[in-house]
Order: C-alpha cells, then sequence, then structure tokens
C-alpha cells in the first residue's frame, strides 16, 4: 500500500507518555467513523516489540499471528479492539480502492437520472453496531466478511441491514466456512440447489455441503433449509429464460427450441442476511461444481429441447437485466 493510502487511512504520534492514533482525512466516511478517533496507547510492552508493533501500525501493516496473541496478553481489551478495526479497515480501504466506483447501471436508466435521485447516508446506528461488533471479532474468515461489508457499505450506502450485522456478530467460523461453500452454487442471489433424495452428483455434496450444514446455516440466519421451495423458469421459442450464477459471475440463457419450456428447480432460499453476504463474499468456483450445476438445472430427458449460452458479467455487482443487446454470448451446447 502507497504513503498516500498510508496516511489516509491512520495517523500516528510517538512520545514518552505513549502513541496517539488518529484517523486520516481522506479515508470515506463510513470507513473513518467506525475508528476511533483518537485513542492513547500506554507504554506497557517492552521497548523493543512495541517499537516494532508501533512502526507496523504506522507503516499500516498487516501483523502477524504471533504479534496479534503477544497484543492480546500485553494490551487492554480496548487497545484489542483499536487493533481489529484497524485490521478491518485497512482490509476495507484496500476493497474500496480496489473496486470501480461506477456500478454498472440497470437498464433503463442513466448517469443523469442517477445523479439526480438523492444518494442515502450510512446512519449513525449502523456505524455504532459495526463498529462495536467488528471489533470484537479475530476469526480471519469473519474479519473478511466485515472488511467487504464495510467496503461496500462506504461504496453504496445503506446496502446492508442491522439485522444482517446481528447474523453476522454470532457467525461462528464452522459456519462460516459452510457458508464459504455454499457461494459457488448460489442462483439469482437468493437461491442454491436443494437435494431431493440421494444424488452424490448433486452440487450440495460436490460442494462438501450435507444435511448437517444446512443446518447449521439455518440456524445461523443465512439460508432457510427447513423450507421447501422451488425456482421457476419459463419460455417459450421466441422468449427467453435466465438465471444468474453469482459464484461464476455468469448469466446463463436457456432457449427452448421448440414447444414451451416448464423448469421447476428445488432450492433452498437463502435469508435477507445471506442475500445481502453474497454479494460481497468471495466464491471460489471449481469446473466439476459448474458441469453439475449445469446438468442439475437441464437434467437429461426433459420433454423440451433447450439449448444453453452464458455470458460473462464484469463485475459481480452487476445490476442489470438480461437483454441479449448487454452481454456477449458463448455456447454451452
Amino acid at each position: 500500500m502507497s504513503e498516500e493510502k498510508n496516511e489516509s487511512l491512520m495517523r500516528v504520534k510517538v512520545d514518552s507518555g505513549g502513541v496517539d492514533l488518529s484517523v486520516g482525512t481522506q479515508l470515506p466516511r463510513v470507513i473513518a467513523q467506525i475508528l476511533p478517533q483518537r485513542f492513547r496507547l500506554k507504554r506497557i510492552m517492552d521497548q523493543t516489540i512495541a517499537s516494532k508493533l508501533i512502526r507496523k501500525l504506522e507503516a499500516n501493516e498487516e501483523f502477524t499471528e504471533a504479534e496479534i496473541e503477544f497484543a492480546e496478553e500485553v494490551f487492554s481489551e480496548q487497545a484489542m479492539k483499536l487493533i481489529r478495526l484497524h485490521s478491518v479497515g485497512r482490509r476495507a480501504y484496500e476493497l474500496y480502492s480496489e473496486t470501480p466506483l461506477t456500478r454498472l447501471l440497470a437498464s433503463g436508466s442513466s448517469e443523469d437520472q442517477q445523479e439526480d435521485v438523492p444518494k442515502p447516508e450510512t446512519s449513525q446506528d449502523w456505524i455504532n453496531k459495526f463498529r462495536e461488533d467488528a471489533s470484537l471479532v479475530d476469526d480471519e474468515v469473519v474479519q473478511e466478511l466485515y472488511a467487504r461489508i464495510l467496503a461496500e457499505e462506504s461504496a453504496t450506502p445503506r446496502s446492508f441491514s442491522l439485522r444482517t450485522l446481528g447474523v453476522l456478530r454470532y457467525l461462528d467460523p464452522k459456519a462460516a466456512q459452510a457458508f464459504s461453500r455454499i457461494l459457488p452454487i448460489v442462483i439469482d442471489g437468493n437461491a442454491v440447489p436443494r437435494l431431493v433424495g440421494e444424488d452424490s452428483n448433486h452440487p450440495l455434496p460436490l460442494s462438501g455441503l450435507f444435511h448437517s450444514d444446512m443446518v447449521l446455516l439455518n440456524d445461523a440466519g443465512l439460508v432457510s433449509s427447513s423450507i421447501a421451495t422451488s425456482l421457476q423458469v419459463r419460455g417459450t421459442a421466441d422468449q427467453n429464460g435466465y438465471l444468474h450464477l453469482n459464484g461464476f459471475r455468469q448469466v446463463l440463457r436457456l432457449s427452448p427450441i421448440e414447444g414451451r419450456m416448464h423448469l421447476d428447480l428445488n432450492v433452498h432460499l437463502l435469508t435477507t442476511a445471506g442475500t445481502e453476504l453474497v454479494r460481497v463474499a468471495e466464491a471460489k468456483p471449481h469446473s466439476e461444481i459448474y458441469e453439475k450445476l449445469i446438468t442439475w438445472i437441464r437434467p437429461a430427458g426433459l420433454k423440451t429441447k433447450i439449448a444453453l449460452s452464458v455470458a460473462e458479467l464484469q463485475s459481480s455487482h452487476w445490476d442489470g437485466n438480461f437483454k441479449d443487446k448487454e452481454l456477449v454470448w458463448r455456447s454451452l451446447d
């Protein structure tokens, strides 16, 4: 990270009495507000180690696991909260800086129309809740989720509800790992394939997800696994059907060759919190899972022949519809 970015994130002043930390002026408002405006750190550590950690703070560098463990032994809980917030804020600023600030526009809207709409602001209640919750998290996977939420909230205020923060607050590492495995098979941003009966080639077990994992995600408030539902895809020779394959950043076009297309896909629906987290969590696509997901969508033996084609999406934040003129398609047949 450049010196300019270091300066924009946090400034450090050291004197004989301790260390003053203050937030830089160039940070996005939301990221700046989750960090304490000023914090005084007493010199209660060995001078050599203290100097090293201070230099890392000043350079906006990551702490190693050993350094964090040492800090947990000698720092006060208030100081540890600052260190955790610093880690989350640092990562959020990296993501914010890397992400294009111009989101793809929804079909039918224009930049001029969007500029006329008053921009919402993140509420102070949300900032207070985020600051308190993120300052208590040590798990790296969950910290990454907090950082991604903060980066997106900074770019697009009110993207995440207080309820989602409440769910994330009690997300344990095991549930977080299960949620990460579900990301590649999310469809339309709010659904995942549901296993009916036994099928070793189904996308769910191939993703390492079994009944116990779905119960865990249900209890965590991320997936409504206890409710059976279906995702309907309809179409004719003159009207295509579309599915958003979130984990692969693709849109799948289903084109009936003749007759009418009536697909009822058995799915679990994500909760509001699960849907919001899918927008920022990073999926790790796998080619075998992709092939089984396509086969699950278009199984053998369908009465209506369906041609499949896909288009790559530039961003997981894609907000447009699935009109042919907006995307470049390639056949899967």
